[in-house]
Protein backbone atom coordinates (compact mmCIF):
# COMPACT_ATOMS: atom_id res chain seq x y z
CA UNK A 1 0.00 0.00 0.00
CA UNK A 2 0.94 3.58 -0.79
CA UNK A 3 0.56 6.24 1.83
CA UNK A 4 -0.22 10.02 0.10
CA UNK A 5 1.00 12.11 3.51
CA UNK A 6 0.11 15.18 1.34
CA UNK A 7 -3.06 14.22 0.46
CA UNK A 8 -3.86 15.75 4.28
CA UNK A 9 -2.51 18.80 2.99
CA UNK A 10 -4.42 18.90 -0.57
CA UNK A 11 -7.68 17.44 0.96
CA UNK A 12 -7.87 20.51 3.52
CA UNK A 13 -11.52 21.08 3.57
CA UNK A 14 -12.06 17.55 4.14
CA UNK A 15 -9.87 16.58 6.53
CA UNK A 16 -11.04 19.97 8.68
CA UNK A 17 -14.61 18.59 8.19
CA UNK A 18 -13.34 15.02 9.43
CA UNK A 19 -11.89 16.04 12.52
CA UNK A 20 -15.00 18.56 13.50
CA UNK A 21 -17.32 15.20 13.01
CA UNK A 22 -14.75 13.06 14.97
CA UNK A 23 -14.22 15.72 17.80
CA UNK A 24 -17.96 15.84 18.15
CA UNK A 25 -17.79 12.22 18.97
CA UNK A 26 -15.53 12.15 22.02
CA UNK A 27 -16.20 15.64 23.34
CA UNK A 28 -18.37 14.13 25.60
CA UNK A 29 -15.64 12.27 26.79
CA UNK A 30 -13.17 15.02 26.09
CA UNK A 31 -15.01 17.42 28.46
CA UNK A 32 -14.59 15.27 31.51
CA UNK A 33 -10.97 15.65 31.52
CA UNK A 34 -9.43 17.19 34.57
CA UNK A 35 -7.39 19.95 32.54
CA UNK A 36 -7.84 21.40 29.12
CA UNK A 37 -4.74 19.89 27.81
CA UNK A 38 -4.37 17.65 25.06
CA UNK A 39 -2.14 15.40 23.23
CA UNK A 40 -2.55 13.52 20.27
CA UNK A 41 -0.55 10.66 18.92
CA UNK A 42 -0.33 11.06 14.81
CA UNK A 43 -1.97 14.22 14.39
CA UNK A 44 -1.43 14.38 11.02
CA UNK A 45 -1.82 18.35 9.55
CA UNK A 46 -2.73 19.02 12.94
CA UNK A 47 -6.51 19.96 12.01
CA UNK A 48 -8.18 17.73 15.55
CA UNK A 49 -5.35 20.08 17.53
CA UNK A 50 -6.52 23.25 15.79
CA UNK A 51 -10.06 22.69 16.13
CA UNK A 52 -9.49 21.79 19.94
CA UNK A 53 -6.87 24.92 20.50
CA UNK A 54 -9.73 27.50 19.20
CA UNK A 55 -12.12 26.11 21.82
CA UNK A 56 -9.55 27.14 24.20
CA UNK A 57 -7.80 23.91 24.84
CA UNK A 58 -3.69 24.00 25.18
CA UNK A 59 -2.48 21.29 22.77
CA UNK A 60 0.54 19.70 21.18
CA UNK A 61 0.80 16.52 19.29
CA UNK A 62 3.18 14.07 17.19
CA UNK A 63 3.46 12.97 14.01
CA UNK A 64 6.17 10.52 12.04
CA UNK A 65 5.85 12.51 8.76
CA UNK A 66 8.28 15.52 8.46
CA UNK A 67 6.07 17.35 5.75
CA UNK A 68 2.84 17.67 8.09
CA UNK A 69 5.00 18.45 10.75
CA UNK A 70 6.27 21.35 9.21
CA UNK A 71 3.22 21.81 7.93
CA UNK A 72 1.38 22.01 11.36
CA UNK A 73 3.80 24.11 13.22
CA UNK A 74 4.46 26.45 10.19
CA UNK A 75 1.52 27.05 8.65
CA UNK A 76 -1.13 26.20 11.73
CA UNK A 77 1.24 27.27 14.35
CA UNK A 78 1.06 23.92 16.77
CA UNK A 79 3.51 22.39 18.64
CA UNK A 80 4.13 19.51 16.85
CA UNK A 81 7.11 16.68 16.54
CA UNK A 82 8.29 13.33 16.14
CA UNK A 83 8.25 13.04 19.99
CA UNK A 84 6.17 14.33 23.31
CA UNK A 85 6.81 17.10 25.06
CA UNK A 86 8.65 15.50 27.83
CA UNK A 87 7.91 15.34 31.54
CA UNK A 88 4.65 16.80 30.48
CA UNK A 89 1.44 15.23 31.46
CA UNK A 90 -2.00 16.03 29.97
CA UNK A 91 -5.74 16.14 30.69
CA UNK A 92 -6.29 13.97 27.59
CA UNK A 93 -4.75 12.01 25.16
CA UNK A 94 -6.11 10.96 21.83
CA UNK A 95 -4.99 8.38 19.39
CA UNK A 96 -7.50 8.28 15.85
CA UNK A 97 -6.43 5.10 13.49
CA UNK A 98 -3.10 4.64 15.43
CA UNK A 99 -3.48 1.72 17.05
CA UNK A 100 -3.13 -0.71 14.34
CA UNK A 101 -0.29 0.21 13.68
CA UNK A 102 1.61 0.11 16.77
CA UNK A 103 3.49 -3.35 17.21
CA UNK A 104 3.63 -3.18 21.34
CA UNK A 105 0.22 -1.92 21.56
CA UNK A 106 0.06 -2.55 25.64
CA UNK A 107 3.46 -1.15 25.86
CA UNK A 108 2.26 2.16 23.82
CA UNK A 109 -1.05 2.23 26.23
CA UNK A 110 1.16 2.03 28.87
CA UNK A 111 3.38 5.22 27.81
CA UNK A 112 -0.25 6.94 27.36
CA UNK A 113 -1.54 6.42 30.56
CA UNK A 114 1.82 7.27 32.15
CA UNK A 115 1.60 11.14 29.59
CA UNK A 116 -2.04 11.80 31.83
CA UNK A 117 -3.01 13.81 34.83
CA UNK A 118 -4.54 11.59 37.37
CA UNK A 119 -8.20 10.75 36.07
CA UNK A 120 -6.96 11.86 33.11
CA UNK A 121 -8.89 10.85 29.50
CA UNK A 122 -7.68 8.53 26.53
CA UNK A 123 -9.79 8.48 23.23
CA UNK A 124 -8.91 6.51 20.52
CA UNK A 125 -10.19 5.22 16.87
CA UNK A 126 -9.73 1.92 15.42
CA UNK A 127 -10.77 -0.82 13.17
CA UNK A 128 -12.94 -4.11 14.19
CA UNK A 129 -11.26 -5.74 11.80
CA UNK A 130 -10.79 -8.73 14.49
CA UNK A 131 -14.46 -9.28 14.64
CA UNK A 132 -15.26 -9.88 10.96
CA UNK A 133 -14.89 -12.98 8.27
CA UNK A 134 -12.40 -12.12 5.80
CA UNK A 135 -14.71 -10.94 3.42
CA UNK A 136 -16.00 -7.93 5.22
CA UNK A 137 -12.49 -6.72 6.57
CA UNK A 138 -11.44 -4.81 3.30
CA UNK A 139 -7.66 -3.94 2.47
CA UNK A 140 -5.88 -4.07 6.03
CA UNK A 141 -2.96 -1.95 5.14
CA UNK A 142 -0.70 -4.97 5.07
CA UNK A 143 2.29 -4.72 6.41
CA UNK A 144 1.52 -1.68 7.68
CA UNK A 145 -1.54 -2.37 10.18
CA UNK A 146 0.06 -4.61 12.56
CA UNK A 147 -2.88 -5.58 14.84
CA UNK A 148 -6.21 -5.77 14.75
CA UNK A 149 -8.63 -5.26 17.06
CA UNK A 150 -12.16 -5.82 18.29
CA UNK A 151 -14.24 -4.33 21.04
CA UNK A 152 -13.69 -7.35 23.37
CA UNK A 153 -10.14 -7.35 22.80
CA UNK A 154 -9.93 -3.41 22.58
CA UNK A 155 -11.27 -3.68 26.56
CA UNK A 156 -8.93 -5.93 27.40
CA UNK A 157 -6.09 -3.79 26.53
CA UNK A 158 -7.31 -0.96 28.27
CA UNK A 159 -8.12 -2.09 31.09
CA UNK A 160 -4.78 -3.89 31.79
CA UNK A 161 -3.10 -1.02 30.61
CA UNK A 162 -4.25 1.25 33.94
CA UNK A 163 -7.66 2.28 32.58
CA UNK A 164 -11.18 2.58 33.70
CA UNK A 165 -14.80 3.50 32.94
CA UNK A 166 -14.01 1.95 28.74
CA UNK A 167 -16.65 3.05 26.97
CA UNK A 168 -16.78 2.24 23.06
CA UNK A 169 -19.01 3.38 20.51
CA UNK A 170 -19.12 2.07 16.69
CA UNK A 171 -19.78 3.29 13.43
CA UNK A 172 -20.59 1.17 10.07
CA UNK A 173 -17.96 2.30 7.68
CA UNK A 174 -19.12 0.11 5.20
CA UNK A 175 -21.57 2.84 3.25
CA UNK A 176 -18.43 4.83 3.12
CA UNK A 177 -16.48 1.65 1.31
CA UNK A 178 -19.64 1.86 -0.65
CA UNK A 179 -19.47 4.86 -2.41
CA UNK A 180 -15.50 4.58 -2.80
CA UNK A 181 -15.62 1.62 -4.93
CA UNK A 182 -18.56 3.32 -6.77
CA UNK A 183 -16.26 6.21 -7.40
CA UNK A 184 -13.54 4.35 -8.59
CA UNK A 185 -15.49 2.36 -10.73
CA UNK A 186 -16.60 5.75 -12.43
CA UNK A 187 -13.14 6.74 -12.33
CA UNK A 188 -11.59 3.39 -13.96
CA UNK A 189 -9.29 3.23 -10.92
CA UNK A 190 -8.91 0.51 -8.43
CA UNK A 191 -10.10 0.83 -5.07
CA UNK A 192 -8.35 3.37 -2.69
CA UNK A 193 -6.27 1.76 -0.52
CA UNK A 194 -4.35 -0.70 -3.13
CA UNK A 195 -1.84 1.23 -3.92
CA UNK A 196 -2.97 3.63 -6.67
CA UNK A 197 -2.16 6.96 -5.47
CA UNK A 198 0.39 8.61 -7.22
CA UNK A 199 2.10 11.03 -4.40
CA UNK A 200 3.32 14.56 -5.45
CA UNK A 201 6.10 15.97 -4.27
CA UNK A 202 4.86 19.60 -4.13
CA UNK A 203 1.13 20.31 -2.23
CA UNK A 204 -0.69 23.52 -2.31
CA UNK A 205 -2.04 25.31 0.61
CA UNK A 206 -5.16 24.50 2.40
CA UNK A 207 -8.18 26.08 -0.12
CA UNK A 208 -6.46 25.75 -3.62
CA UNK A 209 -7.52 23.41 -6.12
CA UNK A 210 -11.00 22.07 -4.44
CA UNK A 211 -13.17 21.96 -7.17
CA UNK A 212 -17.00 21.76 -6.00
CA UNK A 213 -17.73 18.34 -7.16
CA UNK A 214 -14.80 17.27 -4.70
CA UNK A 215 -15.88 18.99 -2.06
CA UNK A 216 -19.86 17.66 -2.39
CA UNK A 217 -18.15 14.03 -2.86
CA UNK A 218 -16.04 14.70 0.65
CA UNK A 219 -19.16 16.17 2.45
CA UNK A 220 -21.21 12.73 1.09
CA UNK A 221 -18.69 10.49 2.25
CA UNK A 222 -18.04 11.73 5.97
CA UNK A 223 -21.97 12.33 6.17
CA UNK A 224 -22.19 8.22 5.29
CA UNK A 225 -19.43 7.50 7.90
CA UNK A 226 -20.72 9.93 10.49
CA UNK A 227 -24.53 9.44 10.06
CA UNK A 228 -25.28 6.40 8.44
CA UNK A 229 -22.68 4.84 10.02
CA UNK A 230 -24.87 4.55 12.95
CA UNK A 231 -27.18 2.06 11.22
CA UNK A 232 -25.80 -1.74 11.79
CA UNK A 233 -23.05 -0.65 13.84
CA UNK A 234 -22.52 -4.26 15.00
CA UNK A 235 -19.84 -7.04 14.74
CA UNK A 236 -21.77 -7.95 11.70
CA UNK A 237 -20.02 -5.34 9.68
CA UNK A 238 -16.85 -3.25 9.21
CA UNK A 239 -17.23 -0.67 11.80
CA UNK A 240 -14.54 2.15 13.21
CA UNK A 241 -14.32 1.66 17.18
CA UNK A 242 -14.36 5.12 18.83
CA UNK A 243 -13.26 3.94 22.77
CA UNK A 244 -12.80 6.22 25.53
CA UNK A 245 -11.37 5.47 29.22
CA UNK A 246 -10.09 6.99 32.47
CA UNK A 247 -6.50 6.70 33.94
CA UNK A 248 -7.10 5.20 36.93
CA UNK A 249 -5.90 7.10 40.48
Amino acid sequence: MTFDRGAAIREAYEKRLEARLRLRVVWPALRTAPERSALEIGCGAGYLLEHLRRSGWEVAGTEISGELVRFAREALGLEVGREPPPRRRFGAVLLFDVLSHLADAPAALEDLRDRLLPGGVLVLETGNAAELEPGRAGPLGVPEHVGHHSERSLRGLLERAGFRDVRVRRFNVEWQRWMLRKIGALRGQGPPGTGHSSPSPCYPMPGTGRSPIKILAGRILLGLRFGLGRLWADRRHACTLFAAARRRG
